[in-house]
């Protein structure tokens, strides 16, 4: 993003950061890492207002929360994993078509969830999960290759590779 925006890296200060968005939220940083639906809730929360940079501006198209197994996994037992993606799959459709007991079945799981930042969250994802007229779950090869080349144009990847042999849709319902 910053070579896409004309800015130097050299001109910034990174700062590693933790969980607490205390620095960001009293002004000691003026960028945070984070996701739309966590820690910019947190800061809406906490009644702060916040700007979003979105990579989507600056032509950078990422997919997230991505499953991932092993080689020998698809090989040795891929009904298995046929069967964790359509799992994993209706659970989201579930959890779109009623956020609130979604946000319910969840604050069950950890002491420290609050109901009203889990339906933030899930009502703050449903968009996110769905942002066309696609299923849940729904990838293209093409738009992996332009994540890998920008991968590798950032230096987060060492060496090119061949994305059909890492990408696949063979397990989507």
């Amino acid at each position: 993003m910053l070579k896409r925006a004309n800015i130097s890296k050299s001109s910034l200060t990174e700062t590693p950061v933790k969980f607490d968005m205390t620095p960001l939220l009293t002004g000691q940083l003026d960028v945070w890492p984070g996701y739309l639906i966590n820690e910019a809730l947190t800061a809406k929360e906490k009644g702060h207002d916040i700007n979003i940079i979105w990579p989507s501006d600056s032509g950078i198209e990422l997919y997230a929360d991505t499953l991932f197994t092993t080689e020998k996994m698809i090989k040795e037992k891929p009904e298995l994993v046929k069967s964790f993606v359509a799992a994993s799959i209706k659970g989201w459709q579930i959890a779109v078509a009623n956020p609130e007991k979604a946000a319910h079945i969840t604050t069950k799981q950890g002491k420290n969830l609050t109901y009203q930042h889990e339906l933030g969250m899930m009502e703050d994802s449903i968009g996110l999960l769905k942002p066309d007229d696609k299923p849940i779950g729904h990838m293209e090869a093409e738009r992996w290759q332009t994540l890998h080349d920008f991968l590798l144009e950032g230096q987060f990847i060492k060496k090119k590779m061949d994305i059909s042999e890492a990408y696949t849709a063979q397990f989507l319902p």
